[in-house]
C-alpha cells in the first residue's frame, strides 16, 4: 500500500533553497576554472534545452547532445523541452518540461542534483543527493526517484530502491513524500525556536549533557535574528506559467539600482534597510517585469535592465518581452546585512562505541570524529567498520581508537563498530547535521553608504568553507578559513556580494552614499 510521509521542518531555520540559483562548487579554496571535468553528459535533447557554464552562470545558451556539464553548471528545459543526461559513475537523469537542475558537490565524487523546478527522474548508479528546499534526499545506489517541484513545494516518489530524508526517515519503492507547502512569515519564524532538534549538540540523543572529554570541542551557534530565520525558510519556489496578472499599477524602471541579476535568478537579498532596488536584466528593449508580493502585483517597464523595488519578504517576478513570458523567479529580502562573524573552524568530537545514537550540529566545515572503544579487550590490532562515509569502509589501528577525517564524512548518518580480540563493540550511530542557525556570511567591508556611485570599492568578508563568492562578475578565491577580499566597481546605487552555497544563493548589499 502506498504510504505518504509528511513532516514539519525541524526548525524555521530549515534548509535553504533557491530557484534558478548558483550551485556551490563545494571545494575549499576552489578558484576560477575548478570543476571543469564533466560530471554529466547530455545524451538526448528535445525542444528547448539550455545550459550555462562556470564563468558565465545564468548566461543561458542552447545545449547540444554530447555536451559535458561540469560542477556548478546547470541545465534547464523550456515548456516544450526534455532532456536525458548520463551521470558520472553511472545512472542517469531525465528532465521533463520547465525543469532546472544544477550540479553541485565536490570533484571526484558523485555530484549533487539541485532541483530548481519542474519534474525530474533520477537513477542512481552511485548513491547521490537530490537537494530540495527541505534539504538533501539521499538516493541509495541503484535507486530511482521521481521529484516534482512546483508552486506548492516538492513532491518525491520512490520508484525503485531506497531514499533517505535528512532527518533519517527512509522511503521505499511506492512511497511518497510531500515537502513543506508554505513558508512561515517573519513573525512566525521569530516565534518558533522550539522547532530546533532537542538532542544534545555534542552528546548522545536524549542526553542533556555532553561527553566531558569533548565539551570544549564544539561551539554553540548564536541566534541570527528574525531576518535570518526568514531567509532560511522563504527560499525560491518554481516560477508560475504566466500566472501573474498584468493589470496592476504600471511604473517606470526604478533608478538607480543597487545591483542587477539575470532574468530567472533567485535567492535571498540581505539588505541593510529594505526595500532593495534590484535590476532585472530582461535582454529586450520593451521589457516588462511583474512583481508580486503581499497579495498585489506591480508592473515595472523599461528597456534592457528593469529596476524593481522589493519590500522585505518574498517577492515573485516574471519577465515579459514583447508581451511574451520569459523567465521568472523569486527573491526574498531580509534586514540581515551580514554583520555577524562566522566560526568556520572544523570541530573535533569524541564518540564512544557504546551502541547509542549521537547527533552533532556543525557550523562550517564538517567535523573530525575521534572514535573510541571503552573497555576493549587486548589485541594487537583493531579494525573499525564504517557505513555512510565517503569511500571508507574500514579503518585499522593498533589501539581501540581511530580518527575519521572530515574529508571522509558527509552530512547524514554513519555507523561504526570496532572489532578486535575476538569481540565486537556495539554498533554506534552518528548523525551530522548542518546547523541552519549559522549565518551564511560575514561582510566586513565596504560599509553601508561608505562609497560613491560607480566607485572602486574594497570588498572583504568571510563565507562558509565550500562557498563560491563573486562580485561584479568577478569570482573570488577563498582561503582555508573562508576569507575573501577584492576590489570591485559599484553600480550607481550600490554593490552586492554574491555568495553561493549548496543551500542557496545570497546577495549581501551595501548602498552607495546618497542612495
Amino acid at each position: 500500500m502506498t504510504q505518504t510521509h509528511h513532516r514539519r521542518a525541524l526548525s524555521v531555520r530549515t534548509r535553504s533553497w533557491l530557484l534558478c540559483a548558483l550551485a556551490a562548487l563545494a571545494l575549499l579554496g576552489c578558484g576560477r576554472g575548478c570543476g571543469s571535468e564533466p560530471v554529466a553528459v547530455l545524451a538526448q535533447v528535445a525542444g528547448t534545452v539550455e545550459r550555462d557554464e562556470v564563468g558565465a552562470i545564468e548566461a543561458w545558451r542552447t545545449a547540444a547532445v554530447d555536451a559535458g556539464i561540469a560542477l556548478g553548471e546547470a541545465v534547464r528545459t523550456g515548456p516544450d523541452g526534455s532532456a536525458q543526461l548520463q551521470l558520472q559513475g553511472g545512472g542517469g537523469l531525465r528532465m521533463g518540461a520547465n525543469a532546472l537542475v544544477r550540479f553541485g558537490g565536490q570533484p571526484d565524487e558523485t555530484p549533487t542534483l539541485e532541483l530548481g523546478g519542474g519534474e525530474i527522474e533520477v537513477e542512481a548508479g552511485e548513491a547521490l543527493d537530490i537537494v530540495t528546499e527541505f534539504g538533501p534526499v539521499r538516493v541509495e545506489r541503484g535507486g530511482r526517484v521521481r521529484a516534482i517541484r512546483g508552486d506548492e513545494g516538492t513532491q518525491l516518489e520512490v520508484l525503485f530502491g531506497l531514499a533517505q530524508l535528512e532527518d533519517g526517515a527512509r522511503l521505499t519503492a511506492g512511497e511518497h513524500y510531500a515537502g513543506p507547502t508554505a513558508a512561515p512569515s517573519v513573525a512566525t519564524a521569530a516565534a518558533a525556536p522550539a522547532g530546533r532538534p532537542d538532542t544534545a549538540r555534542h552528546g548522545p540523543e536524549g542526553d542533556s549533557a555532553s561527553d566531558p572529554d569533548t565539551a570544549g570541542d564544539s561551539t554553540e551557534a548564536d541566534a541570527t535574528g528574525d531576518d535570518q530565520d526568514a531567509a532560511s525558510t522563504d527560499m525560491d519556489d518554481a516560477p508560475g506559467e504566466g500566472t501573474l496578472r498584468g493589470d496592476g499599477p504600471r511604473l517606470p524602471s526604478v533608478s538607480p539600482v543597487e545591483f542587477s541579476v539575470a532574468a530567472g535568478a533567485g535567492g535571498v537579498v540581505h539588505h541593510p534597510a529594505p526595500p532593495a532596488l534590484v535590476g532585472i536584466r530582461t535582454g529586450c528593449a520593451d521589457g516588462e517585469v511583474r512583481v508580486a508580493s503581499g497579495g498585489s502585483t506591480v508592473v515595472y517597464t523599461g528597456g534592457g535592465t528593469v529596476g524593481v523595488r522589493l519590500a522585505r519578504g518574498r517577492s515573485r517576478y516574471e519577465v515579459y518581452c514583447g508581451g511574451q513570458l520569459g523567465a521568472g523567479g523569486q527573491l526574498t529580502v531580509t534586514g540581515d546585512a551580514g554583520r555577524q562573524r562566522l566560526n568556520t573552524a572544523s570541530q573535533r568530537h569524541g564518540v564512544d562505541a557504546d551502541g547509542r545514537r549521537y547527533t552533532f550540529l556543525y557550523e562550517g566545515a564538517l567535523p573530525t570524529l575521534a572514535l573510541r572503544w571503552p573497555n576493549a579487550p587486548s589485541a594487537e590490532q583493531y579494525s573499525v567498520r564504517l557505513t555512510g562515509t565517503r569511500g571508507r569502509a574500514r579503518l585499522t589501528s593498533s589501539s581501540p581508537s581511530a580518527t575519521v577525517p572530515r574529508s571522509a564524512l558527509r552530512e547524514g548518518e554513519l555507523t561504526f563498530q570496532f572489532e578486535g580480540g575476538g569481540r565486537t563493540s556495539p554498533v554506534t550511530r552518528v548523525t551530522l547535521r548542518y546547523d541552519t542557525a549559522t549565518p551564511t556570511a560575514y561582510l566586513a567591508s565596504p560599509p553601508d553608504r561608505g562609497f560613491g556611485a560607480g566607485a572602486s570599492v574594497s570588498v572583504a568578508g568571510t563565507a562558509q568553507p565550500g562557498s563560491r563568492v563573486s562580485v561584479g562578475g568577478q569570482e573570488l578565491t577563498l582561503d582555508r578559513r573562508g576569507s575573501f577580499s577584492a576590489t570591485a566597481t559599484a553600480d550607481a546605487g550600490g554593490i552586492a556580494v554574491r555568495i553561493t552555497t549548496t543551500r542557496g544563493v545570497h546577495y549581501f548589499v551595501r548602498r552607495a552614499a546618497g542612495g
